[in-house]
């Protein structure tokens, strides 16, 4: 299952660890600047009950209101603001 759309271009590392990471049983992503997902794994896709295709290009706070109307949602809107002020924080701090 490939999760990271093709036209994000790949540094050489991530290329080649790409399989590992995609096999590994923890939910890993990478974000851009502006907080958009750039990269799931299978099982961060497991861990949210959310395919990958849904997640690719969107901030979680989008993903968030998306999901609202879902009771069982993993995609909680207080989680959701929550790590938007945490990427803010990152992205001001490095």
């Amino acid at each position: 299952m490939r999760t990271q759309p093709a036209s994000t271009k790949s540094s050489p590392l991530l290329t080649e660890t790409a399989p590992i990471v995609e096999q590994m049983p923890v939910g890993i992503f990478r974000k851009d600047a502006d907080g958009r997902f750039v990269f799931v794994n299978p099982r961060f896709c497991q861990l949210k009950d959310t395919p990958a295709d849904q997640v690719l290009g969107r901030t979680a706070t989008e993903i968030a209101s998306s999901a609202a109307l879902e009771m069982n949602s993993m995609w909680r809107s207080d989680l959701a603001a929550q790590e938007s002020l945490h990427h803010t924080l990152i992205m001001q701090t490095g």
